[in-house]
Formats: structure tokens, C-alpha cells, sequence
């Protein structure tokens, strides 16, 4: 049976299980308990996930994304009070480094060290990478942490950054959600049961696609 890994911050979380439930009887679906988070952490948590799911052995195929932490923007100058609740834009409380978590440059510099990582700890395993998927912005604050047009500015630098290395394939999961869950969110990054389904479909579809390669 083959052997799938599934790497990702709260998106991927949101969806994992029902890949697995998807999947069952076709393939073993492995993931971290862990919010794989920004490609930083992720670089780091690579080798500590492999050791804890006991993938010695390898995987046939790694689903993975990267990029809604990275393109995040830090919020400053707002109370603890005010953070725990839905903020009025109105205050002047509610405002975000101008440099995201990430620079851009940076971003594509460590994702493509992450699949030459995934390479080196998972040798003969394919490679997916998956756009992060858009947000809500009319629910944001009037300052945003994130917003749609850095997101796909960092879904455009990673295929960039990854498009040479051997192996790798795409999942525009960013266009998937936008048509078809955009209103599946339980918040305004995060989707709901329904979506998450959705985007698990979506994924299932393109990793069985990948392994009939």
C-alpha cells in the first residue's frame, strides 16, 4: 500500500483526516499532530515528524504546503484585551508590521531548502506542492495581517523556487478554494467542515492523479 505525507500548517490540519478517510484501504495517509506553520519551522520539524510517524523507511509521495504563516504580517501596539476580541477598525488599535513574518526573499530561499530536505529524508518520494489558499478579507481589520495579493505573490515564489527541482509537482489549491469554498470559512483564514471536505477531495484527487503517474 502506498505511503503518503501530508506537511501543512491549519489548512492542512483542517483537512488531513478526511484525506485519510478518503483514502482508506488505498493508501496509509501520515501527518504531524504538529501545525507545520512557516517554512522556518517546517525546515526544522522535518527530520523530528519523520522519527515520530516512524517513516524510516520513506513515503511514495509528499503533499505539502507552506506560505499563509510566511506572508502573515506580526500585529503591534494593540492591548491583550483588544486582541481577544473582534476589533473595531475604527480604534486605531489594530496595526501589523509593514515587512511580513517572512520576506519574500526568504521564503523562496527556504522552500526550496525544504524539498532538497524532503529529498534528502525521503529519497525516492514524489513531491506536491499546494498554494496557500485565499482569505476573507472583507472580514480582516482595516489593517491586514494577510491579504490575497502577497498570498499569491508567495504561491508565485514558491513555484518559481521549486519549478527546476526534479519531481515536483503542483496543487493550485488557491484557485480550487476560491471557486469552490469560498464560503466555507469558519473564520477568516479557516474553513469549516464542509470546506475542509472540500479541499480534502481536491487533494485526494490530485495525489491519486500524481500516483497514476
Amino acid at each position: 500500500m502506498k505511503k503518503i505525507l501530508l506537511i501543512g500548517d491549519s489548512i492542512r490540519m483542517g483537512y488531513c483526516r478526511f484525506v485519510r478517510e478518503l483514502m482508506q484501504g488505498e493508501a496509509e495517509v501520515f501527518y504531524p499532530e504538529d501545525n507545520c506553520r512557516f517554512a522556518q519551522y517546517t525546515l526544522r520539524g522535518l527530520q523530528d515528524w519523520q522519527a515520530q510517524l516512524g517513516l524510516w523507511n520513506g513515503v511514495d509521495l509528499i503533499h505539502w504546503n507552506n506560505g499563509l504563516w510566511d506572508a502573515g504580517h506580526l500585529g503591534i501596539g494593540a492591548t491583550a484585551e483588544a486582541e481577544a476580541l473582534t476589533i473595531d477598525t475604527g480604534t486605531g488599535l489594530h496595526r501589523y508590521e509593514k515587512d511580513p513574518l517572512t520576506p519574500p526573499e526568504i521564503y523562496a530561499y527556504f522552500i526550496r531548502r525544504i524539498a532538497i530536505r524532503m529529498k534528502t529524508l525521503f529519497p525516492a518520494a514524489g513531491i506536491i506542492f499546494a498554494d496557500s489558499t485565499p482569505v476573507v478579507e472583507e472580514q480582516c481589520p482595516e489593517a491586514l495581517s494577510r491579504n490575497n495579493a502577497e498570498i499569491r505573490q508567495y504561491n508565485s515564489l514558491a513555484r518559481e523556487a521549486l519549478r527546476e527541482i526534479p519531481g515536483i509537482t503542483f496543487n493550485d489549491l488557491h484557485t480550487f478554494a476560491r471557486n469552490n469554498a469560498a464560503h466555507l470559512h469558519s473564520d477568516w483564514v479557516h474553513f469549516n467542515e464542509a470546506g475542509s471536505r472540500l479541499l480534502a477531495a481536491e487533494v485526494v484527487r490530485v495525489i491519486r492523479e500524481r500516483l497514476a503517474q
